[in-house]
């Protein structure tokens, strides 16, 4: 709710339902813009004045004393003191300090003035003149007066204060209780503010011959300041008040106010019952003659001298007559005689036979009659009767009738129906409904189909199938040479080139084998490459020649075989072919060419050499290879050996690093002028110290190029470490001997290469 604060009404605003409904779905479409409520501030005191005995405020820090002590029963006394306070000051009167219910005390505070008895409030002084002034600094003379009469049964209350600028206190407040309290001892009490007295006093003398009435305490004619009511009042809860509903008890008759049965709370006072209502037996409370059954707002009931005619009497309660009724009361006939349908004047619902019925069933149509009242009728197919009332209505599209006809049910999913529809139709094959409560079916989109009626989504086509159309009950197979990777296709992809597929309905497309290929889109095969050509990979598009010098002699190749030693071929070759090297004649210098297959050889002439005869040795040398040989005619020792060799053609002692140029040298020496004779070779470890030469291992041997000795043809049991560092070739054999390179009887084998 949203509150006023001008105006105290609490209203239910938009924003206040929607909150509100969404917590409590009930709750009624009506209330929203409602005003429901007002609150109105009031003290406590002035909401205790409203009430006929409450609890109010209780005195605290109250001590009694026997220095206190008062006998009011002879002539009254009057307690004068001065006292301030920011809150209540009470003052507070006993028969027994400890016990509570002799209590009687007046509390003083900047909203009124209240008096209680026995710890309930009796009566109430709001007018702002009987107040204290709320302050802790400023005082103020009060008097409290009490008077019981022991002739007269009854104990007098008077309450005042003294203006400032006048000498006889003015009385606010006087009551009188209708019993001798018997009241003994007095004492001074706070409430949440302490509470400062001074000048406290006993007057002996009656508060009649000093006082002066003030509002709502006319003096009377025995001297007394007395309550003025209202005129039915026999004493009320606020002096000075004219409301009739703030008496204490009434002089003649009361009623409740508001009029709520049971609630014996407030009331008002009247010189006699009101129409529509009498006295009590015995007592003076005014009640219904009747009442209705129906409560107003907050309880309040309704008096009535007699019943309506929609109404029947239940021991003086007016109750409505039952909705089975037909209502007669407009021809001034009484609807029913008792709550049974059998008690109505004319029964509202009827069978088709005329029997009395206590209403239609749900499933029924209420058919108005001529003569009054309803006929209950089956409710129409395709139609709903919730209430078995006049109401029939057409079940919508997308439902049918319950067989009750008491609602109308969604059409199931794979359903569908037109308004007024008793029963719901299958979805034809093809389409579709995927949820309830559905009007018309959906054809399949393109890709997908449904098969049988009825169904309630469509099937994807699977893969190498698909549909073209909407509303399709069936896929069919791609072609051959085409195919659909994923469900749900609406058509074929053509198989790429370098693919095919051979047969219907295929998800993919195989690849051409190495070997094959297929150079367009869609095909159902794949060709073999022609002899002279080959495909090395799958999926080809096209097939590639042979490159020259290789071949393929049969269809279908996944690669080439290279031509054998001698052959060669053109690209695309399906063979190979041999081809005479020695045309054009490679060989140089006269030299003669021999055809191989795939070589060639030069025999060359006199002393050229060379694999083509480009090379050429001195005159009188030997050729091996690109190197040149020749025998020394003179001997002496190695170093005499090798300055001869460096001063014929810049050449080096011959150095046979392997078997072959060792047997050339060996066959040379054998076929010269001395075949026995003992050679040089280029081969020493000058480079050894003398500590090191007993030391027979060949790894410090060096060619006179510098050369480590690698391959070797020692003797057997050579070298033998004895001093003997340079090498020789033997003759007849084809071995090596280690010799002291001082020896002089040796001649010498000189090595230098071609040019």
């Amino acid at each position: 709710m949203t509150y006023d604060e001008e105006t105290g009404v609490f209203t239910v605003t938009e924003s206040d339902f929607e909150a509100s409904n969404a917590r409590v779905p009930a709750l009624p479409d009506w209330v929203e813009g409602r005003q429901v409520a007002r609150a109105e501030y009031h003290s406590l005191l002035q909401h205790l004045s409203r009430q006929s005995s409450a609890t109010g405020d209780v005195p605290c820090n109250v001590k009694w004393s026997n220095a206190h002590r008062l006998d009011p029963t002879i002539g009254g006394k009057c307690i004068h003191f001065t006292a301030a306070s920011e809150g209540d000051i009470f003052v507070v009167f006993a028969g027994i300090p400890q016990k509570h219910e002799t209590w009687l005390y007046v509390q003083i505070s900047p909203e009124g003035v209240a008096l209680y008895k026995s710890m309930r409030v009796v009566t109430t002084q709001l007018l702002d003149g009987a107040s204290s002034l709320g302050s802790s600094n400023l005082y103020q003379s009060y008097f409290v007066c009490v008077t019981e009469d022991t002739i007269g049964g009854v104990t007098i209350i008077q309450y005042g204060k003294t203006p400032d600028n006048e000498e006889l206190p003015h009385v606010w407040l006087e009551f009188e209780i209708d019993e001798v309290l018997s009241l003994q001892y007095y004492a001074f009490g706070s409430g949440m503010y302490p509470v400062k007295v001074m000048g406290v006093s006993i007057i002996d003398q009656p508060a009649q011959y000093f006082i002066v009435c003030r509002e709502g305490t006319p003096r009377k004619d025995n001297g007394r300041c007395s309550q003025q009511c209202h005129e039915e009042c026999d004493g009320c809860r606020t002096t000075g008040s004219d409301s009739p509903t703030d008496c204490i008890a009434c002089k003649h008759y009361s009623v409740g106010f508001p009029y709520i049965e049971g609630d014996s709370g407030s009331f008002t006072c009247v010189a006699t019952c009101p129409e529509h209502m009498e006295p009590a037996t015995e007592t003076s409370k005014c009640t219904c003659i009747k009442q209705m059954e129906e409560s107003g707002d907050g309880g309040t009931v309704t008096c009535v001298t007699e019943c309506p005619l929609t109404h029947y009497d239940d021991g003086n309660v007016c109750k409505v007559c039952s909705t089975l009724c037909e209502d007669v009361s407009g021809r001034g006939t009484r609807v029913c005689t008792g709550p049974n349908s059998g008690d109505c004047s004319v029964c509202r619902y009827t069978t088709s036979d005329g029997g009395c019925l206590e209403g239609c069933s749900p499933g029924q149509k209420a058919v108005a009659q001529d003569e009054g009242g309803f006929r209950c009728d089956q409710c129409q197919p395709g139609h709903k009767c919730v209430r078995g009332d006049e109401m029939e209505e057409i079940c919508p599209a997308g439902t049918h009738s319950s067989p009750e006809r008491t609602s109308c049910l969604e059409c199931a999913a794979g359903q569908f129906s037109s308004p007024g529809s008793q029963y719901c139709q299958d979805c034809p094959a093809g389409k579709y409904s995927a949820n309830s409560g559905a009007s018309t079916c959906t054809a399949c989109p393109s890709g997908q189909y449904s098969s049988s009626s009825g169904s309630s989504s469509c099937q994807v086509c699977p893969a190498g199938q698909y549909s073209a159309s909407a509303g399709s009950t069936s896929c069919q197979d791609c072609p051959a040479g085409q195919f659909s990777a994923m469900g749900g296709a609406s058509s074929c992809d053509d198989c790429p080139a370098g693919q095919y597929s051979a047969d219907a309905g295929s998800s993919s497309c195989q690849v051409c084998q190495p070997g094959q290929y297929s150079a367009s889109t869609g095909s159902t095969s794949c060709q073999d490459c022609p002899a002279g050509q080959f495909s090395r990979v799958g999926a080809a598009t096209r097939c590639n020649d042979c490159p020259a010098g290789q071949y393929s002699a049969d269809a279908g190749s996944s690669g080439c075989e290279a031509c054998a030693e001698g052959y060669t071929s053109e690209e695309g070759a399906t063979e190979c072919y041999d081809w005479d090297q020695c045309s054009p004649n490679p060989c140089e210098n006269n030299g003669v060419c021999t055809d191989g297959v795939d070589s060639f050889t030069c025999a060359c002439q006199g002393q050229y050499t060379g694999d083509r005869c480009q090379l050429a040795c001195p005159a009188a040398w030997a050729s091996h290879g690109t190197e040149c040989f020749h025998l020394g005619e003179s001997s002496g020792d190695y170093l005499r050996a090798r300055g001869r060799c460096a001063a014929t053609h810049n050449s080096l002692l011959a150095m046979p690093k392997d078997e072959a140029t060792n047997t050339f040298i060996a066959n040379l020496i054998s076929s010269s002028q001395r075949p026995g004779g003992r050679y040089w070779i280029g081969l020493n470890d000058l480079q050894r110290d003398s500590a090191e030469w007993e030391d027979t291992s060949d790894d410090r041997w060096t060619w006179e190029d510098n050369t480590p000795l690698g391959w070797n043809n020692w003797k057997p049991g050579e070298p033998n470490g004895e001093h003997e560092r340079c090498a020789m070739i033997i003759p007849y054999r084809d071995d090596w001997n280690d010799l002291v390179c001082t020896a002089t009887n040796l001649y010498y084998v000189c090595q230098k290469s071609a040019e």
